[in-house]
């Protein structure tokens, strides 16, 4: 019953050529491949359902600007999410993600980043660096097990391309290369994204 809702609202979206789309909570264990027909979506909600991965095709929805996949299953995030470059805000909260790909360092229009919840655990210098080009203005990893940041030896404090974001305010505190609690944000996200 709620594959064919999705079907259904997804053919309408497709048909009507419309900007959002808002599956969730609809108990989907698999991202609907006819979503891919949708291509002028600017908005795609697929939030609160049992979806376990994202599929490679997700790069075919160029428009994207807004993609909420919170409260999903989801323990990997693709490479091919580098080439949605319109995308301002992605949530991934409260997943099974593990790690926190390069290919988000492709992402130059991303203001929220949203991973909150998740299972990280470890963070390479390099997948921070990658962040420090962008207009990077929320990004939230706290609720994860303690994170270890992994720095080059004899170093000192976290990477110095985090101070490069000027709207990013960092409110943890570092300790022995780890955060016990991980949030790094803004007092409110950018216009139009809910949280």
């Amino acid at each position: 019953m709620a594959r064919d809702e999705a079907v259904r609202l997804i053919e309408q979206a497709a048909e009507k050529s419309l900007t959002k789309l808002d599956l969730s909570g609809l108990e989907l264990e698999e991202w609907p491949p006819e979503i891919a027909k949708c291509t002028s979506l600017t908005e795609l909600n697929l939030s609160n359902n049992q979806i376990t991965s994202i599929p490679e095709y997700l790069q075919l929805m160029s428009n994207l600007e807004w993609l909420d996949l919170g409260r999903n299953q989801i323990t990997f995030i693709p490479a091919t999410i580098g080439q949605l470059s319109n995308l301002k805000g992605v949530n991934l909260s409260n997943n099974q993600i593990t790690s926190i790909p390069e290919a988000i360092g492709h992402l130059s229009n991303l203001e929220c980043l949203l991973l909150n919840e998740n299972r990280i655990t470890l963070i390479r210098k390099n997948e921070l660096s990658q962040l420090s080009d962008l207009k990077l203005a929320w990004l939230n990893i706290s609720g994860n097990p303690t994170i270890k940041v992994d720095i080059n030896p004899g170093s000192s404090g976290f990477p110095t391309s985090i101070g490069k974001m000027q709207k990013l305010k960092v409110d943890d505190v570092y300790k022995d290369g780890t955060y016990s609690h991980s949030a790094y944000q803004l007092p409110q996200p950018p216009n139009g994204w809910k949280l």
